[in-house]
């Protein structure tokens, strides 16, 4: 007889589905970046996928785990003021590819 799954909490799911201290690092990152590269709130040219492509790359390569929270914020900043001229949002299930 197949015993059921105990179905989790949202807490709990969060608890084991994130990582705590890459919200933090994220975070810390964006603060030294503003006084760096000036307010997110005014991100003229940004270059937030031409980060995206170098720290991929220079993770590919390193390892580093640092490029990891630098690809993250690229990503979060595109997100918010995307440069790609067909941004758009569109919730994809597993069998469909990106295009």
């Amino acid at each position: 007889m197949n015993t059921p799954i105990k179905k989790k909490t949202l807490r709990e799911i969060i608890r084991t589905q994130t990582v705590p201290d890459f919200w933090e690092m994220m975070k810390n990152r964006m603060a030294v970046g503003y006084y760096r590269h000036g307010d997110l709130q005014r991100p003229e040219g940004h270059g937030a996928m031409r980060c995206l492509h170098k720290k991929l790359k220079a993770y590919a390569r390193s390892g580093n785990k640092e490029l990891l929270i630098d690809i993250a914020n690229c990503a979060m900043i595109e997100f918010k003021y995307p440069e790609h001229p067909n941004s758009h949002f569109k919730c994809e299930d597993r069998g469909e590819e990106s295009k």
